[in-house]
């Protein structure tokens, strides 16, 4: 593998974005009674959504760097590396997973179950900021002490790869577009929760009207929405404007991005450049080729790299369904959540065929690792 102008991999430049955003904003939320009535604390609260959806590109990108480490490191992977490396591994992405579900819980919660949920989200997120923070020390201690990722091997490769390595580029816009996705999840569990909310108040609306109806010599005091009816009967309450259709736009766009350098890698993986032109006919074979491509013995159910790539096509269009789904049938609750349920599996199992190829082979089981022992998260678990 040739080195890239960012040395060693860009793994070691977002893994400060959680550091840094997430616990400024942990710390600013925890001590937000030293300043109740400031703005700080919505600014705390957006940098801990944003920080824990920036331990997506970070663990994707770890992905990359840890097939970085086992393929180039010079005289191999000593014993206190690969304990450094494992316990890096486990503890950082179960607090990134804990922050993440933290957040988009909280998110797409409705203002009452943001009361409710508020001191079980925050201890969820403290344990997460705590296994975050040790992980990241049996990071830090498998570079400075075990000289983990120094000096790796490798020539400078050439060209545009040299600045935009395919397969790092791939791994960071994919776990960019994760985290638009996820966040974009969050804004249409919110419409949900404001859509009931709201439904449940004009039905109150109604049966109190019909109540005082049958009961005239009990008026009540009227309020703004009574007062507003009295003046325009048609008055109805309309939820909350949250832009997520908006956001899931954005997704299918970073998708379409991350499918994209995806397609640089296979060609940068097969050497298409160096024995085909880069015909739009010579591209779409490819795709189709590596997509379709399984040996007879194993089988299409083997074929780990031909699921990646229909899961990518799939996680490009359903965004699109999601964007017109709570633009227009928003009050359909059933229909966006069993959506947004399905685009989060997609998410998930995307998640991990990315887990297997990069770190296993192209063909082998799509649920586990294959039973020889020569993967790098094989080595390094």
């Amino acid at each position: 593998m040739g080195r890239h102008l960012l040395e060693p991999n860009v793994h070691v430049i977002l893994i400060h974005y959680p550091l840094g955003v997430f616990m400024l904003g942990m710390f600013l939320e925890l001590f937000s009674f030293l300043w109740r009535r400031s703005s700080v604390r919505i600014a705390a609260r957006w940098m801990i959504f944003l920080g824990a959806l920036s331990t997506l590109p970070a663990a994707t990108s770890g992905l990359d760097a840890l097939w970085d480490v086992f393929s180039n490191q010079r005289g191999g992977i000593t014993d206190p590396q690969r304990q450094a490396l494992r316990e890096h591994i486990l503890l950082t992405n179960i607090g990134a997973g804990l922050a993440v579900a933290a957040v988009i819980a909280w998110m797409g919660a409705s203002d009452l179950w943001r009361r409710r949920l508020y001191y079980p989200l925050l201890l969820v997120l403290i344990g997460a900021v705590g296994l975050i923070v040790v992980g990241s020390h049996f990071g830090g201690q498998g570079v400075y002490l075990n000289s983990l990722a120094v000096k790796l091997k490798g020539k400078p490769d050439e060209g545009f790869n040299y600045y935009v390595p395919a397969r790092e580029t791939h791994a960071m816009v994919a776990g960019l577009a994760f985290a638009v996705a996820l966040g974009a999840l969050a804004a249409s569990l919110r419409v949900l929760s404001t859509v009931g909310a709201v439904r449940r108040e004009v039905e109150a609306e109604e049966e109190l009207r019909a109540l005082e109806e049958s009961a005239p010599l009990r008026p009540r005091q009227p309020d703004d929405f009574a007062v507003a009816r009295t003046i325009n009967p048609v008055t109805e309450i309309a939820p909350p404007r949250i832009p997520s259709a908006r956001f899931w736009l954005l997704t299918t766009f970073m998708m379409l991005i991350t499918f994209g350098f995806g397609i640089w890698f296979l060609m940068q993986e097969s050497e298409f450049l160096t024995k085909e032109k880069p015909t739009a006919k010579n591209i779409a074979t490819l795709v189709w080729h590596a997509a379709t491509h399984a040996n007879a013995k194993d089988g299409i159910g083997q074929n780990r790299k031909g699921a990646h790539i229909a899961l990518g096509v799939a996680l490009i269009l359903l965004p699109l369904v999601l964007a017109a789904a709570v633009r227009w049938a928003a009050r359909q609750r059933w229909v966006v959540a069993g959506l947004c349920l399905a685009l989060l599996l997609l998410v998930a199992a995307e998640f991990w065929l990315g887990v297997l190829l990069m770190n296993d082979a192209s063909i082998g089981p799509l649920y586990k690792f294959k039973p020889e022992p020569d993967s790098a998260i094989a080595d390094a678990t």
